[in-house]
């Protein structure tokens, strides 16, 4: 199977923050409270790998259902979609990290509402695709003869 370029960079993209997800989520366990300056640190660290975590999983997702898409307006509302998602990724859990070591997270609110809308544009890009039969036949499920 190949992969358009689009979908190679999102998957790289999100295979990133699902990384560093992991390991920032290691740092908070085993040594944020010994380091960062902020009383909450490890919570906000925690909090910001969760929805780093999910928000790359969610990146994957959007990337393969993309991927098998025609070329037309689903296809570009799902792209939109995961570029919000992945701005989501960068400023809402960025802002955490900042706000544990007492640097500013102004931008955790623009991040989250990335998410949500990244979300919704997901949601009716799919719906769209579904309605015009943008999908490949490839990833409709085959109806199996009775045995």
């Amino acid at each position: 199977m190949s992969l358009r370029r689009s979908t190679s960079f999102i998957i790289a993209f999100a295979s990133i923050a699902g990384l560093s997800a992991v390991a920032l989520a290691a740092f908070a366990e085993h040594g944020a409270a010994t380091v960062a300056p902020a009383a909450k640190a490890v919570s906000w660290i925690l909090q910001a790998t969760d929805f780093q975590m999910s928000h790359a999983l969610a990146l994957i997702l959007i990337a393969v259902l993309t991927d098998r898409m025609a070329d037309g307006l689903a296809r570009m509302m799902c792209l939109g979609a995961a570029a919000l998602m992945a701005l989501s990724i960068l400023f809402f859990p960025g802002s955490l990290y900042s706000l544990s070591f007492n640097g500013p997270g102004d931008l955790a609110p623009v991040g989250g509402f990335c998410a949500m809308i990244g979300w919704a544009i997901f949601g009716i890009g799919a719906l769209v695709g579904a309605r015009k039969g943008a999908f490949s036949p490839s990833m409709r499920v085959q109806a199996q003869p009775a045995e």
